[in-house]
C-alpha cells in the first residue's frame, strides 16, 4: 500500500509541475537559510570548546573611570596574576599573556617579515590552556628570558624542519632561543598562537613598567579557579587587594571583573582585546529571519496545496466509496508533504554547501567547524525537517480528507468566497512580514547614509594613515625627520600624528581636575597628538589658538579641550584655565577650544576630550594630500618612508575607509535584511499565486453567472482584485506598528534619532501592492475573460 501511495504522489507532482516547483522552491529557500543559520550559530558557539578546563578559566577585565565616562579594558595590571595566585586560595593558577602587534622576524635568508599571532606568556599557560606539545618540557620552555615556543606549521615554514629545538629566531633585533614546538592551535579561539615567547623577556627588555599595579591595557590575565568558586565573592577579595596596593584614589576608579572564557568571543566592547569576535546581533537576526522565512514557506506550501484540492475532490469521493478511511486519505496527503519537503531538503543541502563560504566571507566570520555533518548539526536539521513536515502537512491533510461522500456528490465542496479565511490569514501574515522587512531596510539605509554623510566635525577625505612603531625608541627619534621630509613634497598639505584617530580603536581616558580643585576630578578622553593635528584633521577652533611649534612651552604646558570637556569640567572661562593631567610635572594651560567632533562612530555620544602634545604616544601618522590622484601622494610617502626607516614595514590606509568601517555591521545588516526581504516577498507572492489559483478553480461558475447577468470583464476584475488588495492593505496595517516598535529598539543608542519618514511607509505599501497585482493579474484576467459557457460547465 505504501508503494501505491508513493506512486500516486509522484504522479500528482508530475501532473502539477508548476505548483510542485513553486512549493519545492519555497521550502528549499527556507531550509537553506535554516541550515546556514544553524551552521553559523554552532560555529560561533564552538569558540574555546577545545580547552579541557574551559569552565574554570576566567579573564580579569578592568573597568576604569568615573560615572558617565568609563572605559573597559581586556588587559589588566601585570602584577595581578602572581599576586592573586599567592593571596587567594580559590585561584589555582594564573597566567599573563601579551600580544605583540608589531613583531618582525628575520628568517634563514635574512628576509624581514611581520609575524602575526606573536605572544608573550608565563610558563603557566600550558597548565591552564590546552596546548598540545610536539617537543619540549612544559615547566621549562618559557622559564628563561629570550626563549620562545613555536607552532608546528611555523617550524615547517621557516626552518623546513620539525626538529628545531635549540635554534634561534631574530625578533625585533633580539635573539630568541626555540625551546619547544606545539601543534597548531585550532581557529576557534581568541588566542591563536603561532609564537609564544617567555613573559620574562618583557622584563629583560624593559617593557614592563616599574609600577606594575598602575599600568593596564596590554597584559591579559587569566585565572584557573577551583570548581564551584563564587565569582562575586572572589571579586570582592580582589578589590581589597587592589585597594591595598593602589591606594584609595585609584581603587575607587577601578573595578575588576571575572569574565568566563566562553564569553570572551561575544564581548566587542573591551579595549585592547584580541581575536575574532562574534556578533549576538547576527545570531538573533539569523535565527529570527530563518524561522520567519521557513514559516512563510510553510504557509505558502499550505496555500498551494489547498489550491489544487478541487481537482482531486472526485478522487477523494471515489476512494471513500470503495472503503478508504479518513486516516488513510490524510496519510496520503501527509506522505505527499513528506516527499515534497524531503526533495526540498536535498536541494537545500546542495545550496547550503555552495553558499557556506560566501556567507562566512560576507559576515567576515571565521569558519572553524570542520567540513561534513556534525552530530549537533544533524540533530538540529532533523528537528527542523520534522517540524516543517508536521506544520506543513497536518492542516492540508486533515482539511482535504474531511469531506464526506454525500457532500461531494451534492457538490457542497466549493472553496469560493468565505471559504478561504485561514489561507487568507496566511497570506496576510506573509505580506506583513515582507512589508516590515522593507521598512527596516529603508530605515537602516537612511540611518547609515545620515551617519556617513553628516557633518562629523572633521574632514575624512584625502587623509592617509600610516602605522608608526612608536614603541621602538630608535624609530621614535626619526619621527620628526620623517614628518619634515613628508611636508616638503608638493602633494602633501599637512602631516601630524596622534595616539588615536577616527576609525581606530585606540582610546585612552585620563583623570583631569582644575588646579586647586583636587576633589572634583573628571574622566576625560585623552588624545595625545603632535602639533599640527588640528589643521591636519580639519578641526575648527571655537575659541583660543592652536599649538605653535615656535612656542616651546606648548609642548609641555598647553592643552586644548573640546566644547564637551569645557562643559564637563564646569569651566566658566576655558581659555587660561589651569588643569592637572596625569604624567605632568605641573598644571597645563588651556590655550584653545575646538568644536565637538566624532572621534568614534555616531552610535556613541561625543566624549569630553583633552588634546595635548606627547611625542611618546604617536601611534598613527596622518597625512593630508592635495592631489585628486592619491597614487601620486602614496608614491611620495612610500619613497620618504623607505628612505628614512627601511627596517620597518610600510603600510597605509585611508581615513575615510577606516571611519566608514565603523558602520560595517549596520551596512551588512541592511544588506542581509534586503536579501531576507527579497526571499520573503518571493515566497509570499508564490502564496498569493496559490490563492489566485484557488480563486480560478472556485469561482468559475460565479463568473459565468455574473457575465450572463451583464457584468463586464472590467467590473469582474475589480471585484476579484479587491479581495487581494484588501489582504495586502491589512498586511500593511499590521506591519507599520510592528516596524515602528522594532525601529524604536533599533535607534536606541544612535546619535541620530527620528521618526520614520512618511515616504518609507508609502514606498513599502506601493512595493507590496505592485507585487501583489503582478502576481495575481494573470490568473484573474484569465478568469474574467473566459467564455461564460466554459465557466458553467460541470468541472
Amino acid at each position: 500500500m505504501l508503494l501505491s501511495y508513493i506512486r500516486i504522489t509522484l504522479r500528482k507532482i508530475l501532473k502539477s509541475k508548476s505548483l510542485s516547483v513553486i512549493s519545492i522552491s519555497g521550502i528549499t529557500a527556507g531550509l537553506t537559510l535554516s541550515i546556514l543559520t544553524m551552521y553559523y550559530v554552532l560555529n560561533e558557539y564552538s569558540f574555546e570548546n577545545f580547552h579541557l578546563k574551559k569552565d574554570d578559566i576566567y579573564r580579569i577585565t578592568v573597568d576604569w573611570g568615573m560615572e558617565g565616562s568609563r572605559m573597559q579594558f581586556a588587559g589588566s595590571m601585570p602584577a595581578l596574576g602572581p599576586a592573586f595566585k599567592e593571596a587567594l586560595p580559590e585561584v589555582l593558577n594564573a597566567v599573563r599573556i601579551r600580544k605583540e602587534w608589531n613583531a618582525t622576524l628575520t628568517d634563514r635568508e635574512d628576509n624581514l617579515y611581520k609575524a602575526d599571532n606573536f605572544f608573550f606568556a608565563d610558563p603557566e599557560i600550558f597548565d591552564i590552556f590546552t596546548i598540545k606539545l610536539k617537543a619540549g618540557i612544559p615547566d621549562e620552555m618559557l622559564k628563561e628570558p629570550y626563549s620562545v615556543v613555536i607552532s608546528e606549521s611555523v617550524a615547517e615554514r621557516i626552518f623546513n624542519d620539525k626538529n628545531v629545538i635549540g635554534k634561534n629566531l631574530e625578533y625585533n633585533d633580539e635573539v630568541l632561543k626555540i625551546t619547544g614546538v606545539f601543534k597548531d592551535i585550532p581557529l576557534n579561539t581568541h588566542l591563536k598562537f603561532d609564537y609564544i615567547a617567555s613573559f620574562s623577556t618583557l622584563y629583560a627588555m624593559g617593557k614592563i613598567p616599574e609600577m606594575e599595579w598602575n599600568s593596564w591595557g596590554d597584559d591579559l590575565t587569566y585565572l584557573l579557579l577551583a570548581g564551584g568558586c563564587d565569582c562575586s565573592a572572589l571579586e570582592g577579595q580582589m578589590a581589597k587587594i587592589m585597594k591595598t596596593n593602589l591606594g584609595e584614589y585609584l581603587a575607587e576608579r577601578i573595578k575588576l571583573s571575572l569574565q568566563p572564557l566562553d564569553q570572551v568571543h561575544w564581548n566587542n566592547e573591551l579595549r585592547g582585546d584580541v581575536g575574532p569576535k562574534g556578533s549576538p546581533q547576527y545570531i538573533y537576526l539569523f535565527i529570527v529571519a530563518a524561522s520567519v522565512i521557513l514559516l512563510i514557506a510553510c504557509f505558502n506550501y499550505i496555500n498551494i496545496s489547498l489550491s489544487g484540492y478541487l481537482d482531486r475532490i472526485k478522487e477523494i469521493g471515489i476512494r471513500k466509496v470503495i472503503g478508504a478511511k479518513r486516516s488513510q486519505i490524510a496519510f496520503q496527503y501527509l506522505l505527499e508533504t513528506f516527499i515534497i519537503i524531503l526533495t526540498s531538503f536535498f536541494f537545500s543541502l546542495i545550496l547550503a554547501d555552495f553558499l557556506t563560504d560566501p556567507f562566512f566571507n560576507f559576515l567576515r566570520a571565521v569558519k572553524v567547524l570542520p567540513g561534513g555533518v556534525s552530530s549537533e548539526l544533524a540533530a538540529l536539521v532533523a528537528a527542523v525537517i520534522l517540524i516543517t513536515i508536521v506544520f506543513s502537512g497536518i492542516y492540508p491533510s486533515l482539511y482535504i480528507s474531511r469531506f464526506s461522500v454525500v457532500n461531494i456528490i451534492n457538490g457542497k465542496y466549493s472553496a469560493g468566497k468565505g471559504k478561504l479565511t485561514i489561507r487568507k490569514l496566511f497570506v496576510v501574515i506573509q505580506y506583513a512580514v515582507s512589508v516590515t522587512l522593507i521598512i527596516l531596510v529603508l530605515l537602516i539605509s537612511r540611518q547609515i547614509n545620515y551617519m556617513k554623510n553628516s557633518d562629523l566635525g572633521f574632514h575624512k577625505e584625502k587623509r592617509i594613515l600610516l602605522h608608526f612603531p612608536y614603541n621602538d625608541e630608535i624609530i621614535q627619534k626619526k619621527y620628526h625627520l620623517l614628518r619634515n621630509e613628508l611636508n616638503k613634497h608638493p602633494s602633501v598639505l599637512n602631516v601630524s600624528s596622534a595616539y588615536s584617530l577616527p576609525g581606530l580603536n585606540s582610546m585612552m581616558n585620563i583623570s583631569v581636575n582644575e588646579e586647586g580643585n583636587d576633589e572634583n576630578s573628571k574622566t576625560l578622553q585623552a588624545l595625545p597628538a603632535d602639533i599640527g593635528i588640528i589643521p591636519t584633521l580639519g578641526l575648527e577652533l571655537a575659541e583660543g589658538r592652536d599649538f605653535d611649534e615656535q612656542i616651546i612651552s606648548d609642548f609641555q604646558e598647553s592643552i586644548i579641550l573640546n566644547k564637551k570637556a569645557v562643559k564637563t569640567l564646569e569651566l566658566e572661562k576655558a581659555i587660561g584655565s589651569r588643569l592637572i593631567i596625569p604624567g605632568g610635572d605641573k598644571p597645563r594651560t588651556v590655550i584653545g577650544v575646538v568644536k565637538d567632533f566624532h572621534l568614534q562612530s555616531m552610535r556613541r555620544n561625543i566624549n569630553p576630550l583633552v588634546i595635548y602634545p606627547d611625542p611618546s604616544m604617536m601611534l598613527t601618522i596622518i597625512v593630508e594630500y592635495s592631489s585628486d590622484n592619491p597614487s601620486e601622494a602614496l608614491a611620495a610617502i612610500k619613497s620618504v618612508w623607505t628612505g628614512i626607516i627601511p627596517e620597518k614595514e610600510y603600510s597605509f590606509s585611508f581615513l575615510e575607509d577606516k571611519y566608514d568601517l565603523l558602520y560595517l555591521k549596520e551596512e551588512r545588516t541592511a544588506q542581509l535584511l534586503t536579501g531576507f526581504s527579497v526571499i520573503a516577498i518571493i515566497i509570499s507572492s508564490l502564496g498569493l499565486f496559490g490563492i489566485s489559483s484557488l480563486l480560478v478553480n472556485g469561482r468559475k461558475k460565479e463568473t459565468g453567472v455574473r457575465k450572463i447577468l451583464g457584468a463586464s470583464p472590467r467590473n469582474l476584475f475589480l471585484i476579484y482584485m479587491k479581495d487581494f488588495m484588501a489582504m495586502v492593505l491589512i498586511s500593511n496595517i499590521i506591519a507599520w506598528p510592528t516596524a515602528g516598535y522594532i525601529i524604536d529598539l533599533w535607534l536606541t543608542g544612535f546619535a541620530y534619532k527620528t521618526d520614520v519618514a512618511w515616504w518609507i511607509f508609502v514606498i513599502s505599501a506601493i512595493s507590496c501592492f505592485s507585487i501583489a497585482i503582478l502576481t495575481t493579474f494573470g490568473k484573474v484576467s484569465g478568469l474574467v475573460n473566459m467564455n461564460p459557457v466554459d465557466t458553467l460547465r460541470n468541472e
